[in-house]
This record gives C-alpha cells, sequence and structure tokens, in this order.
C-alpha cells in the first residue's frame, strides 16, 4: 500500500490509496471464463446469480471479488457494497460499465433485464419491495412453482417483480411471494444463494421451490384475460381508449388509486363479486382493516386479484361503474377520498350521481331510524344510514350543528360526549360500579375508569371526583405497562455490563443498546457514556491478550518463519501487481503451492493478513469462554 498527500482545507492528511492507483498501464481486462446468457424475459438478479453460480461462487462472493479482480471498478468502487443494493431496480454506472467487458453483452442488453426499462411506463407503486412492515417480512419475488419445475435451467422472471403479477396465465394457478414449508414461510432471497446450491432452493431451509403448494384460479376468473392486456399495456407504454390515446403511466396510476378505493368502500357481499372464494371464505372481511392502511392489498394473492380484476372493470370494461358506485355509497369525493386521486379521473370528482342531495330532512330521517333501534348515535353510524360520506360534516357544518342539538334532545342514546360535572353534583350508585366491574371480569376486559364509565354512562373523571368509588375501583385496575426509559445514567450502563459480563458475551454499545432497550443514536451525543463502555472494553482485551499465542505480539516471527518470509513475500507483490486478491487463497492450498509447512504459513499470514487476526481472536475467545464455563460448573 502507498500513502499518499492529500490537501484538504489547507491541513496536510495522509490517505491509503492501493498501488494500481499510482501505476500507468493499459488493463486490458479479460472475460469470465462462463458466460451463461440471459432469457428474454429474465431478471437481473436472477441472471446475476446464475453468472456467479457458473463461476463457482455465491451472488455475494461473485460481488465483492469482482469488485477487487476487476481494476477499473476498484478505482471508483469508493467501498460500495452492491449485494445490499436492489440491483433490478438500479444498476451503478460502473458495475454496469464492468459487467458488459466481462460479459461480451452490451449495456443495453443488462440494462433491458433491469426494471429500469420500465420507469417512464410503470406506476413507480406497482413495483414490489424488499424489507419489513410492521414486524411482517415482504416478499419482493413471486414465482410459479411449475413454471420452475418445467424450465431447463431455473430462472426468475421479470414479470414478477411487479404487483400486476398474482398468478401464471399459462398454468392457471396463484404465484407464491414466500417459502411453503411451513417451519420456514419466509420470503425469498437472491442475494443469499450458494454455487454448490440451486436457484430453486430456499436459501434458509432448503425446501424445493418447485414442490411447494399450489392454489388454483377460480374458472370464473377473466384475471389471466386481464394480465394479457396488461402486458400489452407494459410493452407498447401506451393505452388507447375510446379512440384516445393515453400513456400507460396515467392508466396504472388511476388503477392504483381504485384498489385503494374500492378495498375501503366496496360492501363486496352486495355485489356482483360475492360468490368469489375470498369473500365467501371470509378472509377478506377478516384483513380489510389491514389492508386499507397503505399498499398492503398487494400482500395477498388472492385478494389483490379480486381487487385488481374490479379495477380492471370499473376503469376499461364499465366506465360508468363508478358513477354508479359513487352515487350508491358515496354522495360525493370527499376531501379523504380526493386526496391523490389522479388526473385521468378528475371528471369523477364532482359526481354525485342519482342520490338525493345531502340535506337536514335526509340526517334527521337517519337519526330517527337510530333512536327506534336503540343504536349509539354518531356521525359514522348516521353516514351508514343516510348512505353518505362518513366524515359528511367537515363540508357541511350546518349539518354538524343540527346533529349536536339532536345530541341533547336523546342523552340516553347518545354516550359519547359525557360532560363533567361538579363534585358537589355527582351522583354515582355504588352498585353499578360494582356491577359493571363484574361484568368487566366475566368478559375479561381490562377494567379502568374509562371502561366502567361507558358502562354506567358516566364520564371518567367524575368517577375520580368521588373517593368512595375510587375506594371500590382501585384494587381491580389493571396494572399499566411499564414506562418505557428514554434517559439512561451511567448506573444504567454499567448494571448493563455486569449483566453481559455474566452472560459472557462481547461488551459493545449494540449490546448495551438490546440490553437497555434503547437505540445507537442515544450514544452519539453522549461522550461520557461512550467513555465508559470503551474503558470496559479495553479491559477485556487486555485480558484476552494474555491468552492470544505470543500475547498478541503477531509481527515477532519465529527463526523457521523468517526463513520462509520472502517467498511469501515475493508471491504478495506478483498477486497485487495482478490487481488480483493474495487473501481468497485458503492456506492448505497455498502452502502446498509455496512449499511451505502450514503452521508456518498460518504464523506469517497473522502477521500480514489482519483478516486472520480477527479470526484468531475470535476463536480464542470462544475457547476462554468455553473453559470459564467448565470452570464454574466443576466449582458448583
Amino acid at each position: 500500500m502507498v500513502f499518499i498527500e492529500k490537501e484538504k482545507k489547507n491541513t496536510p492528511k495522509l490517505c491509503k490509496t492501493h498501488k494500481l492507483s499510482t501505476l500507468e498501464i493499459n488493463y486490458t481486462p479479460t472475460l469470465f471464463s462462463m458466460n451463461p446468457k440471459p432469457f428474454p424475459d429474465e431478471l437481473f438478479s436472477s441472471w446475476l446469480c446464475r453468472l456467479a453460480k457458473a463461476n463457482f461462487f455465491s451472488y455475494i462472493q461473485f460481488l465483492r471479488n469482482f469488485t477487487e479482480i476487476d481494476y477499473e471498478i476498484m478505482k471508483n468502487m469508493s467501498n460500495k457494497q452492491y449485494w445490499m443494493f436492489d440491483l433490478d431496480k438500479k444498476i451503478p454506472l460502473e458495475l454496469l460499465n464492468a459487467l458488459s467487458r466481462k460479459t461480451g453483452l452490451s449495456k443495453e442488453k443488462i440494462l433491458k433485464l433491469t426494471l429500469k426499462e420500465w420507469e417512464d411506463i410503470i406506476y413507480h407503486l406497482f413495483f414490489t419491495r424488499k424489507g419489513s412492515s410492521s414486524s411482517k417480512k415482504l416478499g419482493a419475488l413471486r414465482y410459479c412453482p411449475l413454471c420452475l419445475k418445467e424450465d431447463k435451467i431455473p430462472y426468475f422472471r421479470k414479470f414478477w417483480r411487479t404487483r400486476l403479477a398474482t398468478c401464471c396465465e399459462k398454468h392457471k394457478i396463484y404465484l407464491n411471494d414466500r417459502c411453503s414449508n411451513l417451519d420456514c414461510k419466509r420470503p425469498l432471497n437472491i442475494s443469499l444463494v450458494k454455487f454448490e446450491k440451486s436457484i430453486k432452493e430456499c436459501v434458509y431451509c432448503g425446501a424445493d421451490l418447485s414442490n411447494s403448494d399450489v392454489i388454483k384460479i377460480p374458472e370464473n376468473s377473466s384475471y389471466i384475460r386481464i394480465i394479457t392486456n396488461l402486458k400489452s399495456i407494459l410493452r407498447e407504454g401506451k393505452w388507447i381508449f375510446s379512440g384516445e390515446e393515453l400513456s400507460s403511466l396515467l392508466f396504472l396510476e388511476a388503477m392504483y388509486f381504485l384498489c385503494r378505493f374500492i378495498i375501503k368502500y366496496l360492501p363486496f357481499k352486495d355485489s356482483e363479486f360475492s360468490d368469489h372464494i375470498v369473500i365467501a371464505s371470509g378472509l377478506l372481511d377478516r384483513e380489510r382493516d389491514y389492508l386499507s392502511r397503505r399498499d398492503y392489498v398487494f400482500e395477498n394473492m388472492q385478494i389483490s386479484q379480486l381487487v385488481l380484476e374490479i379495477a380492471y372493470s370499473f376503469l376499461v370494461g364499465h366506465p360508468t361503474k363508478i358513477k354508479e358506485f359513487v352515487s350508491e355509497y358515496q354522495t360525493e369525493f370527499n376531501y379523504e377520498t380526493q386526496k391523490g386521486c389522479p388526473k385521468l379521473l378528475e371528471k369523477f370528482r364532482n359526481s354525485k350521481g342519482n342520490n338525493p342531495e345531502l340535506n337536514e330532512k335526509r340526517i334527521l330521517e337517519a337519526i330517527m331510524r337510530l333512536v327506534k333501534k336503540k343504536k349509539h348515535i354518531s356521525y359514522e353510524n348516521i353516514a351508514k344510514e343516510a348512505k353518505c360520506a362518513h366524515n359528511f360534516y367537515l363540508s357541511h357544518p350546518h349539518l354538524k350543528r343540527l346533529v349536536e342539538t339532536k345530541k341533547k334532545e336523546f342523552p340516553e342514546v347518545f354516550v359519547s360526549n359525557r360532560e363533567r360535572k361538579p363534585s358537589n353534583e355527582i351522583n354515582i350508585n355504588p352498585n353499578k360500579v360494582i356491577n359493571a366491574i363484574n361484568k368487566l371480569k366475566r368478559e375479561n376486559k381490562k377494567i379502568t375508569y374509562k371502561a366502567i364509565g361507558t358502562l354506567i354512562n358516566e364520564n371518567f373523571w367524575n368517577l375520580k371526583k368521588r373517593p368512595e368509588i375510587v375506594r371500590i375501583i382501585k384494587p381491580y385496575l389493571t396494572a399499566k405497562a411499564p414506562v418505557k426509559k428514554y434517559f439512561f445514567t451511567e448506573k444504567d450502563i454499567l448494571s448493563a455490563i455486569e449483566l453481559i459480563r455474566n452472560e459472557q458475551l462481547q461488551i459493545s454499545i449494540n449490546e448495551i443498546c438490546r440490553k437497555l432497550n434503547c437505540h445507537k443514536s442515544f450514544f452519539r451525543n453522549k461522550p461520557h457514556l461512550k467513555k465508559i463502555i470503551l474503558k470496559a472494553k479495553k479491559e477485556v482485551q487486555e485480558k484476552l491478550k494474555s491468552y492470544l499465542p505470543k500475547k498478541g505480539r503477531f509481527e515477532e516471527l519465529s527463526d523457521e518463519a523468517k526463513r520462509y518470509e520472502p517467498i511469501f513475500i515475493k508471491y504478495k507483490n506478483e498477486m497485487e501487481l495482478e490487481g488480483k486478491n493474495w487473501r481468497i487463497a485458503r492456506t492448505k492450498t497455498l502452502s502446498e503451492k509455496l512449499k511451505i509447512p502450514y503452521d508456518i504459513l498460518i504464523e506469517i499470514k497473522l502477521k500480514y493478513c489482519p483478516y486472520t487476526r480477527k479470526v484468531v481472536k475470535r476463536q480464542v475467545l470462544i475457547d476462554v469462554l468455553k473453559e470459564n464455563t467448565k470452570y464454574k460448573k466443576t466449582k458448583k
């Protein structure tokens, strides 16, 4: 390695650079020994995984070593970890250039495998995304088990990375987005595939994905015809509707909006789709509240297919259906539904349909119906009875005033807005309170002032004002959850360090954060607390040095090692000049190649390779911990 001096803001700084960057050499890269050609409809990460396996590398090893083998990419890499990126969505330019040089494929062909080709055609929210959401892992890549079984060389299709792909049009089955093994049920992760294993094996449990369970599409479903139309829209990048040519972006944006609109407001049981398996099984009713939050509609294949089918029929098949839908279940597009409404659906924003106008008479009739049924008078219940938007009071303040006056007329029905009273006017029957507590016990519900207040039809603040009633309730109150601590002192950190020592774990900020249940960012502006952790860490390291070979002095070599040292240095320099990584080679193969004894080669490697030092330290620490546990057991 060479150290060069760089000036930055009038202060000289020593920066470490690679030897190759100082030399002027004409580097002519050779092609990879094995170059499998990509299939026309293949996904980029699938082809990259096959390329790595053909050259006897795993996906991560290939990208890690590729950056060190290729000089051009190594010069510009600046410690980029490409295996952590979602390369299907975006490829760094230097990686794209290097791949085209090493494989002999043009940049255009490689970019066609990625999702960047569809960036101007598809609405960005229709791409599946990696990661976790609400402690539930998302399956970014979908697959058809029968397609993987039929393929001579199994591979993943590009269309499977879109949310539009819910079923296989060839085999007429739903796609899977995770392992079918009941003990695993984890999403696919191509970046963890090893070179000796197949691409169609689960990286976590080793189950064959081609033999996973299959669910057939209902016969009356028209989604297979819809998929072919959607694929043509993606291919051409345009949508022709009633002689007008529109971009596919506008079409898919409207589709996404309608999907969320339908899952929120459409009564599926009363619609023409009531015979569908998803609605009949009650699966949709159970998960409807969860799905209506963001884009969780597309997590379940069966539900997402049904919603996409309805949205497509609304938009393409029968555009008048939107007006009918609005007239039946909405008086107008209010603030909530209007938010994020695309340009294509602008003409339906102010459509009121065949519904009568929202006036006082209609609201009064709805309230009287609720009084007869002895139902709770609330804005939601009024909206259901009047068949209007649940937040109608925002756009109609005169109707809000009318509802407020009716609350006073029927106080026994309207319960939610109970007033606080002065202590002189409060008269609560203690027997009612005891009955309410017993009822909550029987139903296994939380016993709180608020819960008792709702049963007695009294404000919970009024209960707290009467000391005799507080005495009755207090012994039965459910214990509050412990308050989460956000600020920690030196005592807290020292107690956490003691716990880590007792459990014989490594002392680190991450481990202390786990014990205290806090984030690393807490220690960012706390140098006095960091010093305590570093001090404890140093103590452990000093103890460990006594167990290490030569007490951690790896630079001191024995007489035999000194004799073989120049052979190793010569090999190291040759590899560095060629631009290859000399650390990759295994010690056994290297000892046979250089004719150096195995034990002596390890001793020399400890001097020059910091990675082997880390491994030795880790192994010694494990051995020391094992010895300590044995000693403790014998002592007992």
